[in-house]
């Protein structure tokens, strides 16, 4: 499925969400839209807003053709409501428009009477905030009348600014070192950082980062680095380093930068750290069989490993230096990797094999005309050269498993995934991170008697996801085989869930799996009788919540490891929530006024919020209850 469809489906999602709460038919005749643009909780006027009339389902023209085209090709079903009104917008043509003027005022005549919703957009101006996010593009619901005009009054929120200067690790000014505006995201309990905005400093050390939305922002400089000579084995460099806001290497110790609308905060400066470089260096190891490569001049040439470094915390955007690979030598397989910063390193190394015989771009083992061999090595860096860091190539290991089912094994229509839980997908080389990207959308095909096989896994810690409603889709050669023969297995009730994942009898569904040369065979358990869970939840001093809270079911401390365990619902007008196929256990609910996706897996955020949640004990088949106090910012 394209980026462009996931778009589509999303806005599709808005408009449904939109046209459930309006008539199906809009009144006939057509009528005045006037109203004011002002900064939020004042009457301060904002010119130059544009405003658009999208439609009864705020939908834009560009996204209305497109969800057409999707209709008509045969890649969507949508109710024929939503498809009438992509239609009625297409049909239109140019959108009714407007442009505040120097007291914020604007009108629009001939919009055709009904539910309308209009669109307000002003570069560096934002909507009010939704769960600490605020929109670029703030839409409000109008109803016109024939033949009269209605009043509308949109209102929104200055951007911000942060500025500053940057220093090296001596005080001096530094210019062209990159500053990044970073917000802290969640996956599976790890923190890494989204760079939201980027700015280089200037000729006098100086950066200004503007039209920022409202939040809570953390800062990272990181130095234009230039090449750097390789020195001799006996001699360490000193290199400046990632840094964090105001002047720290370690993320836990940075200082967070709170920007409400329209602050202009200023001396924020930032003096960046160095590091006593060092070298990692070793051999690449491989026993099997290289596969054929073939010179400039059509020669067969030996085949070399490649190694690229991956760091184990992500820090800012994706970066990529002359020191984070290197190609092994063809004649004795030795590699070297210099300028390393401190830090703990996966060393992955990628070998070319025999055609077929392994995973290669875009195809599993069996279909792979370029595949690759991977082996894998961790390393430390501590300001000293890492030498004899030898990293050996495997062929991989099958992963052979069964489906049980309420006991007994069986057969059933799931999706069935191994995910790398390491730095594998992260890693700048692109053959390696692609291939591991493609290995965890590698949908296990499964048999009538319930057995299941994932071909040739390179070494390393894995997660089982089990998709218990998603027939398996590969985007590999022979998907179509696999989706026909699993479309064929009957379905599973919408009551399972995973109960448990073991290896010889032992549970890996909270550690995961770690692969290496042999792996036992493995048994997901599905259980059809779930608990669940309903509930209020209230403030303190009972004052009501937004609509759409987000409410948490949090694990037993022992197993916080598991993604899978933590489940999610949201409020409604009267606070209260429901959550269903819960796995039984002891567990506790929070509720936050603003919590980041995710974060609720981080031991660190966690602990933050330690004695605030609601313990809840979830027996099979049963449901319990909670009321829940909202934890407010």
């Amino acid at each position: 499925m394209t980026r462009r469809l996931f778009l589509v489906l999303a806005l599709m999602a808005l408009a449904a969400a939109t046209f459930l709460t309006q008539g199906t038919q809009p009144s006939p005749g057509v009528g005045i839209i006037q109203g004011t643009v002002v900064r939020e909780g004042t009457s301060d006027p904002i010119p130059e807003v544009q405003i658009t009339v999208l439609g009864r389902g705020g939908m834009n023209l560009q996204t209305a053709q497109t969800l057409i085209n999707e209709v008509n090709s045969g890649v969507l079903r949508v109710p024929p409501e939503m498809l009438q009104q992509a239609q009625e917008t297409v049909r239109g043509g140019q959108q009714p428009t407007a442009v505040s003027d120097s007291a914020g005022q604007f009108i629009i005549r001939n919009v055709p009477a009904g539910r309308q919703i209009i669109q307000a957009q002003l570069e560096g101006y934002f909507g009010p905030g939704v769960n600490g996010n605020y929109p670029s593009l703030i839409q409000t619901p109008v109803t016109v009348k024939a033949n009269e005009t209605v009043t509308a009054k949109v209102s929104l929120l200055p951007g911000g600014t942060i500025s500053g200067r940057v220093l090296d690790s001596t005080g001096k000014l530094m210019s062209d070192a990159t500053v990044e505006v970073l917000r802290p995201s969640y996956q599976n309990g790890v923190t890494s950082w989204v760079a939201y905005s980027i700015k280089s400093t200037d000729d006098r050390g100086e950066y200004r980062l503007y039209r920022l939305p409202p939040g809570e922002y953390y800062l990272g400089v990181s130095p234009r680095l230039r090449s750097l000579p390789n020195a001799p084995a006996s001699t360490l460099t000193e290199i400046p380093v990632w840094t964090y806001y105001p002047g720290t290497t370690d993320a836990n110790a940075a200082s967070v930068v709170d920007l409400k609308a329209g602050d202009e905060l200023g001396g924020i400066n930032i003096q960046l750290r160095s590091a006593i470089a060092a070298k990692i260096s070793g051999r690449v190891i491989s026993s099997i069989p290289a596969g054929s490569l073939v010179g400039a001049r059509g020669q067969a040439r030996p085949p070399a490993g490649f190694v690229t470094l991956v760091p184990r915390e992500r820090k800012g955007i994706d970066r990529s230096t002359s020191s984070d690979s290197a190609t092994a030598n063809p004649s004795d397989s030795t590699y070297e990797i210099t300028n390393v910063a401190p830090g703990i390193y996966d060393l992955i190394a990628r070998f070319p094999i025999e055609t077929l015989t392994g995973w290669g771009p875009g195809n599993a083992p069996g279909f792979a005309t370029n595949p690759w061999a991977f082996g894998k090595a961790t390393v430390e860096v501590r300001g000293a050269n890492v030498d004899n860091v030898d990293i050996v190539i495997h062929k991989g290991t099958d992963i052979k498993g069964q489906l049980v089912i309420d006991g007994k094994p069986s057969a059933a229509n799931v999706r069935i995934t191994l995910q790398p839980d390491d730095a594998a997908t992260n890693a700048n080389d692109g053959p390696t991170s692609n291939t591991f990207s493609f290995i965890s959308n590698y949908a296990a095909p499964i048999a009538e008697d319930g057995s299941f096989s994932l071909p040739l896994i390179p070494e390393g810690h894995y997660r089982f996801q089990v998709g218990l409603t998603a027939a398996p889709l590969n985007p590999a050669r022979g998907a179509q085989t696999a989706a026909a023969a699993a479309a064929n297995l009957p379905a599973l009730p919408q009551n399972a869930y995973v109960a448990d994942i073991r290896q010889g009898g032992v549970s890996v569904y909270d550690n995961g799996l770690t692969v290496g040369a042999q792996v036992n065979p493995i048994d997901i358990l599905i259980n059809t009788s779930p608990g669940s869970l309903e509930g209020i939840v209230s403030t303190a001093d009972k004052k009501p919540i937004a609509v759409g809270t987000t409410v948490v079911l949090v694990p037993a401390e022992n197993r916080r490891q598991n993604p899978a365990l933590y489940k999610t619902g949201r409020t409604d007008q009267q606070g209260h929530f429901s959550v269903a196929g819960i796995s039984p256990g002891s567990y506790t609910a929070f509720a936050w006024e603003f919590v980041p996706s995710g974060a609720w897996q981080n031991a660190g955020f966690l602990a933050k919020y330690a004695g605030r949640g609601t313990p809840v004990i979830i027996e099979a088949g049963a449901k319990a209850t909670a009321n829940v106090t909202l934890i407010e910012k």
